[in-house]
């Protein structure tokens, strides 16, 4: 299941062990999913309201609520997601915007996310007369956040940006 974590609160179970409860909305309806023992201790402190994540785990009827739970076995967060699955960042340039202040700008937003960890930035440039993809080199790798992805839309537009995945 992948959704907005809307709601969280944790409670000691009776072995003493921290226990999370987490709901999950995905705009189509919600759920609550429990986190117990060793896999919440894995992700205190990862986990916050407004963060999308997936969470993985067996689903079953809650007969207290009369709706589903589910018992999670593992958290990715988005992020993380992005880079496992993800192929890389890409930026659409077409040549008549290209000059020094659309080059700082775009320095400017990947500098705060580069991660040698991360996903290559790609560049297609786009003239009247050719296109090409051009890749950064490898030390302009980034994390792929929601803040990157909001910075780069803030100097390219909406459909300048994409994520791609394998």
């Amino acid at each position: 299941m992948a959704g907005l974590v809307v709601a969280m609160r944790t409670m000691k179970s009776k072995r003493g062990d921290t226990m999370a409860f987490i709901t999950l909305d995905d705009r189509t309806g919600r759920i609550e999913a429990s986190l117990f023992g060793e896999l919440f201790e894995q992700l205190r402190g990862q986990i916050e309201s407004d963060q999308v994540i997936i969470v993985e785990g067996e689903v079953s009827s809650d007969d207290f609520s009369g709706g589903l739970r589910l018992r999670g076995k593992d958290v990715t967060p988005m992020v993380t997601a992005r880079v496992r699955y993800g192929q890389s960042v890409e930026l659409a340039l077409d040549a008549g915007q290209i000059n020094g202040r659309l080059v700082e700008s775009l320095r400017d937003s990947l500098t705060p996310y580069r991660d040698n960890t991360g996903l290559p930035v790609r560049l297609q440039y786009r003239h009247p007369d050719a296109v090409a993809w051009l890749e950064l080199a490898e030390e302009w790798k980034v994390a792929p956040s929601d803040d990157l992805l909001l910075a780069l839309r803030d100097v390219q537009g909406q459909v300048g940006v994409q994520l791609r995945y394998r």
